[in-house]
């Protein structure tokens, strides 16, 4: 697609959100040019244009301008990024956890606002302190301390990953043959700073109390929700046992008379007379007493429902490897690994994206995580405490599924169902889905492969984020030797040795490994030689070429995700002349000759700002 002369005012507002939205993912822009390097990444991720310099100085004007009528919407919250990451920086030096934060928070952001660095930035950036949102640092520290992400930033990054989704899926449709070229090394650096962050810590006493608090208010709702819901279920009740068909036609008239009360049409005192001739106080109290076990067993796992389904939604390939092989990672022997656990760890090595999320798992980086692992509330009520697998697992894929899209009326119909065996169902898959994931976060032989995954997975990205190989294997074996010990710090001496033995093996595999990839994608990628790509030295037509119109030109080519310049002579196709197609000489005849691929010419288009590019 070429470049437009100018911006449009929907390309603008559609920047102007997904700059708010990297914001509210924590990152840190604060610069002129932080920010337009952002913005010609999003101008490529929301319709596929590469910048050109007059657009480039049109972003540049246009986002000064914002940021000078309306700090608050770009410039504000990137600084408050910029100084939530500084104090986190320092808190989590200190060794601080969620007490200490709610304690003393407040006072080292106010110290670190007041501090030279600091004012110094703000008026370089003509930037007003009462624009920083104090409470919105804090609220960024708590969160990344306890490891999990808010609303806000959870529907961000969701918004995120579905523009870049749809820009790959562009990207492909559009040029096919190049968008299949990955080059692992963009990011490197970053998925590198990521895997080397260390487990997150468990909730400390107040968090845990807090947690209490907030699950025993949740647990009053969802109660008082299933008691006015009574009269639709008493049906079910009379067909378990629970209550007598009498009890059940006089629950009916009272819950009659409370409507009629509600509405208005009897008073309160005379209501209340109707109900007691209906019901004696003596009766309900057998009624409660009878319906009481099916009122706490729904309550229980619509309150599990609840919170498993606050898990972040990118967690779902992992949840969904879990249970596909649930059987292997449940299963438990006495010493080692048991034998079905290899092809398990062959699948999740070749699934990286399951594999990604597992060991994010297993670090705790999810909130939801952590209350499992110390068996908090309300979790406690369905797994006891030290117990770390189920004899049988009841679960399959589509249970994450009805996680994301169930509602908790539909989930209670099912809990109060007469059927056993359906009423049963959801509870189980859920007791199931959390065993699962105490596999992952407990000392188990899953985990300890998960570990080894891990390590496998960061040496990669050493290789990844360098072409220099020795320098590579260096922090790959200083990783090995010390950084390691930190990422696992429950590591057991018989771990730490086996981790440190097979080290130099993991190394050697991940080298091959990597120089072959490296070998494969040199090979797709386009040369010189089959592309037609000049050298420099090549810079001249012969008088011949010239009056067949050859020209010398600058190529906007797309590999591995980026537009690149390259040089290409270019000439009038000989089928069409108002076409142009690549062109090079042919090395028996001397004259030159379009570029075939898979058979047929590569045909380029001007742009309007007089630029080249393939024709789609």
């Amino acid at each position: 697609m070429a470049a437009a002369d100018t911006l449009s005012p929907a390309v603008r507002e559609q920047l102007l959100a997904y700059l708010s939205d990297r914001l509210s993912t924590g990152e840190v822009l604060i610069t002129a040019e932080q920010f337009n390097k952002a913005a010609e990444e999003g101008l490529v991720t929301l319709t596929g244009e590469t910048a050109t310099d007059s657009i480039r100085q049109e972003l540049a004007d246009f986002l000064a301008a914002a940021n000078a009528e309306d700090p608050a919407q770009l410039l504000a919250p990137g600084v408050e990024n910029w100084v939530s990451l500084s104090v986190f920086a320092q808190a989590r030096k200190a060794g601080w956890g969620i007490t200490e934060v709610q304690e003393q928070g407040s006072q080292l952001f106010r110290t670190f606002m007041r501090s030279d660095r600091t004012r110094a930035l703000l008026e370089q950036l003509g930037l007003k302190s009462q624009l920083v949102n104090m409470s919105n640092c804090h609220r960024f520290l708590v969160n990344r301390i306890a490891g999990r992400q808010d609303d806000g930033q959870k529907n961000a990054s969701a918004r995120l990953a579905g523009l870049a989704t749809a820009a790959a899926e562009r990207l492909a449709a559009a040029s096919p043959e190049d968008s299949a070229v990955v080059d692992p090394s963009i990011g490197a650096e970053e998925r590198i700073e990521g895997l080397l962050e260390a487990p997150v810590d468990l909730p400390d006493e107040a968090e845990a109390e807090a947690r209490k608090q907030s699950e025993k208010t949740s647990r009053a709702r969802l109660r008082q929700e299933q008691m006015n819901d009574l009269v639709t279920n008493l049906d079910n009740y009379v067909s378990l046992g629970r209550i007598s068909a009498e009890d059940a036609e006089s629950l009916r008239k009272s819950h009659q008379i409370d409507q009629a009360v509600r509405s208005g049409k009897v008073d309160k005192e005379k209501g209340s007379k109707i109900r007691n001739s209906i019901m004696t106080g003596q009766a309900r109290d057998r009624i409660d007493r009878h319906v009481k076990e099916s009122l706490d067993y729904a309550t229980a796992y619509l309150q599990v429902f609840e919170a498993l389904g606050r898990m972040e939604p990118r967690f779902d390939p992992g949840l969904r490897f879990l249970i596909r092989h649930g059987d292997s990672i449940n299963e438990d022997v006495e010493s080692g690994v048991p034998a079905s656990l290899g092809p398990v760890v062959e699948a999740l090595a070749a699934d990286t994206e399951a594999l990604r999320t597992l060991i994010d798992i297993m670090d705790r980086k999810e909130a939801e995580v952590r209350m499992i692992a110390a068996r908090l509330p309300p979790y406690s009520l369905i797994v006891k405490r030290g117990q770390g697998r189920v004899e049988r697992l009841l679960i399959d894929a589509d249970f994450i599924t009805q996680l994301r899209e169930s509602s908790a009326d539909e989930l209670a119909a099912v809990l109060h169902s007469a059927d056993r065996k359906q009423r049963a169902r959801p509870a189980v898959a859920m007791l199931s889905l959390t065993v699962l994931i105490d596999r992952v976060i407990k000392r188990t032989p899953f985990r300890k492969e998960l570990r080894l995954l891990k390590v496998n997975l960061i040496i990669e990205e050493f290789y990844h984020a360098t072409e220099d190989v020795g320098q590579a294997r260096q922090r790959a074996q200083e990783f090995l030797q010390g950084r390691m010990r930190s990422l696992f710090p429950d590591m057991s001496r018989e771990e730490t040795e086996e981790m440190q033995r097979r080290g130099a093996e993991i190394v050697q595999k991940v080298e091959d490994k990597v120089l072959a990839d490296r070998a494969a994608r040199q090979k797709d990628q386009p040369t010189k030689a089959d592309e037609g790509e000049e050298d420099d030295d090549e810079d001249t037509l012969s008088e011949e070429e010239q009056k067949k119109g050859v020209q010398i030109v600058r190529v906007s080519v797309m590999i591995a995700g980026r537009a690149r310049q390259m040089r290409y002579r270019i000439m009038p196709d000989p089928k069409d002349e108002e076409r142009f197609v690549i062109a090079r000489k042919d090395p028996e005849s001397g004259e030159m000759a379009p570029v075939l691929r898979r058979g047929a010419p590569r045909h380029v288009e001007r742009t309007r700002d007089g630029s080249w590019e393939l024709s789609h």
